[in-house]
């Protein structure tokens, strides 16, 4: 070639042009085609099986990550490395999951491959052992009949859905409730289509009783039965109304949130309502008279609720009743101890205590109405107020350890500190600190009736609402932290979120929901569109915090959802400036030997490229051939189309 003939160009050119071609015919003849694979073995099975899993073409001594549709799994060895080579064999637990077809992915963080397991026609269930009323999640496959009959122990039980019916491939996913009458040890759960020979039975150990509150975002009123009023999770940042579902009537009672996101409230048309995370209607249930109370949900999905028609009711995942307990009519909303014992107060001035199974426990007489909603200290000693002006400490055996008198009714439901001291609010204007023995701890006074119940948070600030249209910040001495003032009564009671911040709203003809930061200053306000605001009750729904959003009923009949707004930022876009081409000058005439050179050295470059081409080459090949497999099982009555869309588009 003349541009390495001698004289023609400065020799540090030649030489450079000389090293960048050698450089790129060994890299050319020498760069490594990687292309990863994973092989599973066997590829079809069912839950609880090890198979061996084969990785090869991935980063050399690199650690693999592993997951199953998605999720962690289990491995043989537990930290799954490569070798100098970049390959790996090790083994792999199959996890619970329906029948079909299962991605399998392993990753090193740049390079990513996967290969799919079947589950073959069968059943598996998650988990196989725990106390009585546990949920537990069953997954049927390659059914005949569109209806499958469960059991447990030969017994028909309850599940949800509440008829279990297979898809058009023969699979289903359905929970079952394992019965409050099992007995520690083992059971056998049997499902069967009645038509083909499919008739499976599962293992399950009993471990022992199930009882207290579902471990759900938001289980009861305030949260839980300390009445704390502290969520696991942080509201939205930035609001935005999510969802309204109206009601027949007002909403006084406060949400409740299930472990599937199903929200649960009672409106004054008699109603309790079970709503979907979406806002769908999922079930409803009709009593005889208004709703005001609280539900609260057991570890076994059953949802307690009072009515102004006298009864407590007890109502089962599906939305069928399980049992019913009559007293006087119910505004106070129920507590659950952990051995299961559910408290309530009612308006025949007496708090009752009722057994799981729905049995009378006891039942103490107060002097006045209980609206009051009963909190339960850690030694399970259980706080209520009455309008006789008195909270009342009852023994978990229903005799008296002690009660303290204020200066008004007690409305105001108590909240337990971490030192077991209790908080509660009268209509005397004044929030009261009672030391566990029943002695004064101290007392704040407001300028208006403490309605609202108070809420603790992690550092122990007591947070509570006044008629005095002010939500108070009180330090554990009683000395004052601040206050804000909203735009009207706030008798609903404040909400506190992981990070701190506080949730509240007030009464008005323009309610407002407010986000105040730990500090006392304003996050945000929200303002609810109550066009049609009676103000019937003192008692205001109260907010439910979760880490997706925010529910709070009004008295206009629906159920608000706020949620985060994620609305994109907008950015404008500068025009672009015109390029112009520059003169060919005769400087730039003399440089064409140096862009010359240049461009040799890019196509070099190029050809070194060819491992890499090959490399993509062969990913299409193992592409086309997931495609392949992903018919073949569709034609063998599979359903992929969740594999197709995530994938292939």
């Amino acid at each position: 070639m003349k541009i390495f003939a001698k004289g023609k160009y400065p020799s540090f050119v030649r030489l450079l042009l000389a090293l960048i071609v050698v450089w790129g015919l060994v890299a050319t003849m020498t760069s490594p085609v990687w292309a990863q694979e994973l092989t599973i073995s066997p590829e079809s099975g069912s839950a609880g099986m090890w198979v061996t899993v084969v990785a090869s073409g991935f980063a050399p001594r690199a650690t693999l990550i592993v997951d199953f549709d998605s999720v962690a799994v289990t491995t043989k060895p537990s930290l799954v490395t490569t070798d100098d080579n970049g390959n790996a064999t090790f083994m792999m637990l199959i996890p619970p999951a329906g029948g079909g077809v299962h991605l399998v992915t392993a990753t090193d963080g740049i390079n990513t491959c996967n290969d799919s397991f079947v589950f073959s026609s069968g059943v598996s269930l998650s988990p196989n052992s725990g106390p009585v009323g546990t949920r537990i999640t069953i997954w049927a496959k390659g059914a005949t009949s569109h209806v499958l009959d469960v059991r447990f122990d030969g017994i028909t039980v309850v599940t949800n859905p509440a008829v279990v019916l297979t898809d058009m491939n023969g699979n289903a996913k359905f929970v079952l409730v394992i019965p409050s009458t099992a007995t520690i040890g083992s059971h056998e759960i049997t499902i069967d289509d009645g038509v083909s020979p499919y008739n499976y039975t599962l293992g399950f150990e009993v471990t022992g009783g199930l009882l207290g509150l579902a471990s759900s975002p938001w289980p009861m009123f305030h949260h839980d039965a300390q009445h704390t009023g502290r969520s696991p999770a942080s509201g939205p940042s930035s609001p935005t109304l999510g969802w309204t579902y109206p009601t027949g009537g007002s909403i006084l009672s406060s949400p409740s949130l299930d472990t599937d996101g199903t929200v649960y409230v009672g409106s004054t048309d008699g109603k309790l309502y079970a709503i979907l995370a979406y806002g769908n209607t999922k079930w409803i249930y009709s009593t005889g008279d208004k709703i005001v109370s609280s539900p609260a949900i057991g570890r076994d999905g059953t949802i307690y609720v009072g009515s102004q028609d006298g009864n407590l009711y007890a109502i089962d995942l599906t939305g069928s009743l399980k049992w019913s307990y009559t007293a006087g009519g119910i505004a106070s909303s129920p507590a659950m101890a952990a051995d299961g014992t559910i408290y309530v107060g009612s308006l025949d001035n007496v708090l009752y205590a009722i057994k799981p199974d729905g049995s009378s426990a006891w039942s103490y007489t107060t002097g006045g109405p209980v609206v009051s909603s009963p909190a339960i200290g850690a030694d399970g000693t259980i706080y209520v107020g009455s309008y006789d002006n008195k909270l009342y400490a009852i023994k978990p055996d229903g005799s008296s350890a002690w009660s303290y008198t204020t200066g008004g009714p007690v409305v105001s439901s108590p909240a337990v500190g971490a030192d077991g001291t209790i908080y509660a609010g009268s209509n005397d204007n004044k929030l009261y600190a009672i030391k566990p023995d029943g002695s004064s701890a101290w007392s704040y006074t407001t300028g208006g009736p403490v309605v609202s119940s108070p809420a603790i948070g992690a550092d122990g600030t007591i947070y509570v609402g006044s008629n005095d249209n002010k939500l108070y910040a009180i330090k554990p001495d009683g000395s004052s932290a601040w206050s804000y003032t909203t735009g009207g009564l706030v008798v609903s009671s404040p909400a506190i979120g992981a990070d701190g911040t506080v949730y509240v709203n007030s009464m008005g003809y323009s309610p407002e929901f407010y986000s105040i930061n730990h500090d006392g200053s304003l996050k945000w306000s929200f303002a609810l569109n109550s066009e049609n605001s009676i103000y019937t009750g003192s008692i205001v729904s109260s907010p439910a915090v979760t880490g997706h959003a925010i529910y709070i009923g009004l008295d206009d009949g629906k159920l608000y959802s706020i949620i985060n707004d994620h609305q994109p930022q907008t950015t404008s876009t500068p025009s672009p400036t015109p390029y112009t081409i520059p003169a060919l000058t005769a400087e730039r005439q003399a440089f064409f030997p140096y862009i010359i050179a240049i461009a040799l050295g890019a196509l070099v470059t190029i050809g070194a490229s060819s491992g890499y081409i090959w490399r993509k080459r062969r990913e299409t090949l193992m592409i086309e051939r997931f495609k392949q497999k992903l018919g073949q099982w569709e034609q063998d009555g599979y359903d992929v189309s969740a594999f197709k869309n995530k994938w292939f588009g």
